[in-house]
């Protein structure tokens, strides 16, 4: 009996922690049409700021091809290519391109916080 209430439990949380991922009205996943310089520079930028780092060299390459991109913090390590921190427990950090009325906007999947984007030249993620 208690697995069943326990399996129950665990089921509505999941349904409640998806339908709180649902897409808003509105919004449709998106990649990058092309990518040139100024659109990588205001994506960094607008990384930058969402992650609250002073800087992020991302190649955003991957986002002409899928509407997510993961990022982890680089590993540091000594000259040997020994861990310097040791493990490193943060979470990846989960980001998506969307389109909000014809506007192409990063929103940070981890948070639900999202940065406009004026240079990058999106479409409609393929199905």
């Amino acid at each position: 009996m208690r697995m069943r209430q326990a399996t129950t439990y665990l089921g509505g949380i999941l349904a409640l922690y998806l339908s709180a991922c649902q897409t808003p009205l509105g919004a449709s996943p998106a990649v990058l049409r092309t990518v040139n310089e100024s659109a990588q520079q205001e994506i960094n930028l607008a990384l930058s700021d969402l992650l609250g780092a002073s800087r992020v060299l991302v190649d955003v390459t991957p986002w002409t091809r899928s509407a997510l991109l993961t990022l982890e913090r680089a590993s540091l390590k000594d000259p040997k290519g020994m861990l310097v921190q040791g493990m490193n427990l943060e979470k990846p950090q989960v980001f998506r391109l969307k389109i909000y009325v014809g506007q192409c906007r990063i929103v940070q999947v981890n948070t639900g916080q999202s940065r406009a984007l004026k240079q990058a030249d999106c479409q409609p993620a393929p199905a």
